[in-house]
Order: structure tokens, then sequence, then C-alpha cells
């Protein structure tokens, strides 16, 4: 009897004139017995480590198999023989029984792995059919890791061949383990095949959109700059804009002279990821708010999604006068195309509004409101930054010239009339000599001379 230990119990003479074995070997002994249809009377001491013996069966069994899957299994299997053995066994003199069930199988599968398997289980429990559904578990559970051991394929190592110190054939080319490349009167030996390794990662859509190599100056363009300044006043009434500015436009019109626009200068397409910070100087004894977001790709939409519905509906933040706090606003990239035109191309191509691809707004979402005798006006400043600045077409700047400039300042149809009758009155003094080149053939020579001390 496995895992248990009892003290010896006396012998005693069961009711059909049998002797029932003493001690815990007899207990055992008489529960794994495999007398078929008889009935035991044992003795109160028998009846004690009979019921323990039981207990601990029925606890490493747990839990209970079902019978039904153990015959839809065997109909499905050629069994060969099927014995069953059942033991009646009375503990207190007939009033309460147990009962122990086995079950020994001869099968012949179907599947030429399992010849001849031998299944044997046995079981006891309070009744007659729990003991059946224990056994029929543990024939089913015995099958099932049976198939998964012996339906598991097994691989014969196949030997291979010993290339250590074994020194490579040599022909007249040299040894079979080399490769050898010729180009032109050079050839090149080499003694293992060379590995080449690609780079799988995906490119960005601006390196595929562009023939030229995409250009990124992050230490220039990614430094703090001013943009602007702005007012708010007691008198500016709700939803009243406090700035607005189009980017990257604004950016070039209001701070062309900073450093991170210098490369806008010198490329005609970008993708630009933005970053700005609003610094608000007010009173901590004024009152308001003012609300500040952005809108992408806004060409001909600027009046979609405008107002403070439309703010508070898209990210944003708030700046709170009291307060006095300051926020950050991200404008990522997204536009309709891969790139926005920087350069202005308004007299060739009309219908694209060029530095247009994103706009930065912000509106009074509370007026300010003081105290009497209070500061009626505040004060805040606009920083930015380029994140991410992707240039491609890479051009020159043509600078301005001076008819472009007079012809800017005085738009009229009597410019030229106006000019020749300047020349005109000019001419009448006597013509000028030529000044870009001189025709005065006399020359001068200085002779260097050291300071006098």
């Amino acid at each position: 009897m496995d895992g248990y230990v009892e003290s010896t119990v006396t012998s005693g003479t069961n009711h059909g004139g049998g002797t029932v074995p003493s001690g815990s070997s007899g207990v055992a002994s008489l529960m794994e017995g495999e007398a078929s249809g008889t009935h035991i009377y044992a003795s109160a001491s028998w009846c004690a480590a009979a019921r323990k013996y039981i207990a601990e069966r029925s606890r490493a069994h747990q839990p209970a198999a079902r019978v039904d899957l153990c015959n839809s299994w065997l109909n499905a299997t050629v069994v060969l023989k099927d014995t069953q053995t059942t033991v009646r066994y009375s503990v207190d003199s007939g009033y309460t029984h147990y009962y122990r069930f086995g079950r020994d199988l001869l099968l012949k599968s179907t599947n030429p792995a399992f010849p001849g398997h031998v299944i044997k289980h046995a079981a006891i429990a309070p009744s007659l059919k729990e003991a059946k559904q224990i056994v029929a578990g543990k024939v089913v559970a015995d099958f099932a890791r049976t198939a998964q051991e012996k339906s598991r394929a097994r691989r014969i190592p196949q030997a291979q061949m010993d290339t250590e110190g074994v020194a490579p054939k040599e022909s007249i080319q040299g040894l079979d383990n080399q490769e050898s490349d010729k180009a032109v009167n050079t050839i090149v030996t080499k003694d293992a095949a060379e590995e080449t390794t690609h780079d799988d990662s995906l490119p960005s859509v601006a390196s595929v959109s562009s023939s030229e190599p995409v250009m990124a100056f992050k230490a220039l363009t990614s430094r703090w700059m001013v943009l602007g300044n702005f007012q708010v006043q007691t008198s500016t009434a709700r939803g009243a804009e406090v700035f607005r500015y189009v980017l990257p436009r604004d950016l070039m019109r209001v701070s062309k002279c900073a450093p991170n626009i210098a490369p806008f200068e010198a490329f005609s397409y970008g993708e630009f990821e933005f970053e700005f910070k609003v610094v608000l100087n007010a009173n901590k004894f004024q009152a308001g708010r003012i609300i500040v977001a952005y809108r992408n790709d806004t060409y001909q939409a600027t009046n979609v999604a405008y107002g403070l519905q439309g703010f508070l509906a898209r990210p944003h933040a708030i700046l709170d006068m009291a307060a006095r706090n300051q926020v950050k606003v991200v404008v990522p990239w997204k536009y309709h195309n891969s790139f926005v035109r920087v350069v202005n191309t308004s007299a060739t191509t009309t219908a694209v509004n060029a530095g247009e691809c994103a706009s930065i707004e912000g509106l009074v979402l509370s007026p300010l409101a003081v105290s009497s005798d209070g500061i009626t006006n505040a004060y805040g400043q606009v920083f930015y930054r380029i994140r991410k600045a992707n240039f491609a077409g890479m051009s020159y700047r043509v600078s301005f010239q001076m008819d472009d400039l007079i012809a800017d300042a005085l738009p009229l149809k009597t410019l030229k009339a106006l000019s020749v009758g300047v020349e005109a009155a000019v001419d009448q003094l006597g013509k000028s000599r030529n000044q870009d080149k001189p025709n005065d053939p006399r020359s001068m020579v200085f002779v260097p001379k050291p300071r006098s001390m």
C-alpha cells in the first residue's frame, strides 16, 4: 500500500468463514485482491485501516473520469480481452459497503504502433458506479499518455563529415575553398565567401519623394527664437484673435534674419514639425484666459472650424493670466503632399499657395478682468523652434534688382517718360565719360615705405 503506515491490526474472522489478514499489509493485500463477487465482513480495527486507505486512494485520483468517454474510445478500438473484477467489502458488519473495481484490457489498435498494448487499473469507492468512473478515467488517461509518447517522430542522427583537421585539396588554381575575383589584370583571392548585409529598414516618405538626398540641419533649426509679441486689453472681447501665424511663411517674414531660417533660402521644398512656447507676462491680480490651438493644411480653409468651439474640439492649450503660466504647442506634419513649397512661386503656379502648411492662433477664451485701478492690459511673447526640418530641392536665392525696387515703389506708367526727360536734361550739360571702364591712360605708382620710428 503506497504511502501508508499503520500499526499492527489484530486479526479477525469474517462471517463467511475466512480469516482476514492482519496489519497494514493485510489491508493492502485484501484491497488488491482479485476475488470477484465476494462478500467480506471485517473487524472494527481493520475497518479503520480500510477507511484511511480508501480516503488516500480517492484523493490520489481526483477528478473522477467519465465512463462515456471511455466507452466511446473502446468502441473505436479493437479490444482482444476485457477482464473486469468486482470485490464488495463491508466495514461495519454489512451496514456500509465499499467496492473495488478492476479492469484489464488487451488492445489491438489499427495503428501498428500499438500492438498488444495492456492497460490495467483498479479503484475503490463507496459505490460501484463511482469506482467504474475512476477506472474509466485512468484507462483513458493511460491510453492518451501512451499514444502521445509513441506517436512522436523519432529522428535518427545522420553521420556528418568531420572537416576539422582535414586540409583542403590544392590544385593549380589554388585551394578548393578559395574564391577568386578577376578584374582586368588584377586577381583578388579570398579564403571565405563574402557576406553582404542589407539594411531592411523602410525608407521615409520624404526620402522617396525627392530624387536628391533630403537634408536636415537640426543643430541650426532646433534652437529657440522669438517670433512675436501680443497684447490683451480689458476691451478685447471673447473670441477675439490675439495672434495668428501661418507656417512657415510668417517665420520667414517676421524673423527672416534669424539663423534657423537660413536653410529656407537655399531649398525649394520642406517638411517641418514646429514647436511653440507662449509666455504670458500678466499680473496676479488680473483674471482671464487665452486658448492656443493649431490647424494643419489651412490653405483655402481659414474659416473652417474656426472659433472657440473649434479650438476646444482640437488639441489646444490654455493660458491663465492669474496663474501666469506658459504653454507648449507642438504642430505635427500633416499635409496633403510630401513637401510644402518654401519659395513663393505664385507667378508661375497660381494654384499653389507657397509657404502654408499649418497655422497657429490664439483667441480670448475669457476676457481680461481687473480690479479697480488695476492694470488694464497684459502682454505675451511667442517663441518657436523647428523640431524636424527636412529640406529638398536645393536652389539659390535670386536677389532683388534695383529696377524691381523702383517698380515696386513707383508703379506708374509715366516713370519711363520721366526718366527720358531727366536724361535729356542731363545730356545738355555734356555727356559723362564711361565710369565703369575709365579711359584715362595715366597711371599712379605707389612705393611702400616703412613707418618712421
